[in-house]
């Protein structure tokens, strides 16, 4: 067994970097920004462990410090990130140097962290604020181990300490729900565990990346590969498809396909998903086929739909009776779906 002062804190550190990786390149597809390439464990500076660059400047240049012990671990102190700041600048430019961390920090640092924001945002402006950056790190009681310049107090003013609440166990969940998110903004289905499949697989891309070629850099669009496969690649990584599950008693589908109805069908429900959901009114007499020709539809298209809902809406009865086994069948509805469920708590749970 490893204690958490061996190689489990520096399996730990190695996983929270990967993830924090993960999280900002996700949080730059989510802003539609796909301009940038990601750089890992630069060769020549240790001090960084990943940095984004766009139209060959870096925009953001990170180190990231955590601990097992999350917000219980030691505290991040002025001096510990000053150290790490005073590196950070003395090499490449920056729009941004970032400490990042899932430690707690003191709040001398969160005072310093809010000053030099202050400066910053005067300094993009065109203001000289040397005095204020000085007066900053004077207050916090830091000391620079280097010459005070112009040019190194500029850089100063754009450092930031990032804190993350989240731990090794949440980080999967959350970032999963994120890549599901912004799967489906592109038609891309996926569920819950598969996503959870995509985050470790991206992660450890990430990280073979990392250790096999130190300065590697990774266009955007290599990266929305990794996280954009087809569907059907994902489900046979996980071996069973997670999403597009029915849910309710579908008919048997005739054997004679119904081409003009099925056409209609695709052509009303084709289509990226919106906020406005999109309708298909079936009509016709009763034993005309409606049903099968839904059912045909449901299951041609299920991977194209996380939850499907089959309800048998004959009379109110019947619905109620559609929507209690539907509710039966969640996990997340234990106990609801029974017989003395009310309307209002049933349209409610639904």
């Amino acid at each position: 067994m490893v204690g958490r002062g061996g190689g489990a804190a520096t399996a730990y550190g190695i996983g929270y970097q990967h993830l924090a990786v993960l999280e900002e390149v996700i949080g730059l597809l989510e802003q539609g920004e796909r301009d940038w390439t990601l750089s890992l464990e630069s060769a020549d500076d240790d001090i960084v462990d990943y940095a984004f660059r766009k139209e060959g400047r870096f925009v953001r240049v990170v180190q990231a410090k955590s601990s097992v012990s999350g917000s219980a671990g030691r505290r991040v102190t002025v001096a510990e990130a000053l150290r790490v700041f005073e590196r950070m600048v003395q090499g490449e430019p920056s729009t941004t140097f970032t400490f990042r961390t899932n430690r707690p920090v003191a709040s001398a640092l969160l005072q310093l962290g809010a000053a030099l924001d202050a400066a910053r945002q005067q300094l993009l402006g065109g203001t000289d604020v040397m005095r204020e950056i000085q007066g900053a790190l004077e207050a916090a009681g830091a000391v620079l181990n280097v010459e005070s310049t112009s040019e190194v107090l500029g850089r100063i003013a754009r450092c930031e300490v990032v804190v993350d609440a989240w731990q090794l166990p949440d980080a999967f969940e959350f970032l999963a729900a994120r890549i599901r998110a912004l799967r489906h903004s592109f038609g891309w289905r996926t569920g819950r565990e598969s996503s959870e499949i995509l985050v470790y697989s991206v992660a450890m891309r990430l990280l073979e990346r990392s250790a096999t070629t130190p300065g590697c850099e990774i266009p955007a669009e290599q990266i929305e590969r990794m996280l954009y496969p087809a569907d059907h690649v994902v489900a046979q990584a996980r071996g069973a498809y997670d999403w597009g599950v029915v849910a309710g008693p579908i008919p048997n589908i005739e054997a004679i396909p119904r081409v003009e109805a099925r056409a209609f069908l695709d052509e009303a429900l084709r289509g990226m998903p919106t906020r406005q959901p999109r309708r298909a009114v079936l009509t016709g007499f009763s034993g005309a086929g409606k049903s099968t020709i839904a059912a045909s539809f449901a299951r041609d298209r299920a991977a194209s739909y996380d939850h499907i809902l089959w309800i048998d809406a004959h009379d109110l009865s019947t619905i109620r009776q559609s929507v209690r086994r539907i509710l039966g069948e969640s996990e997340q509805a234990e106990g609801i779906g029974d017989e003395r469920t009310d309307g209002a708590e049933l349209a409610a749970s639904f």
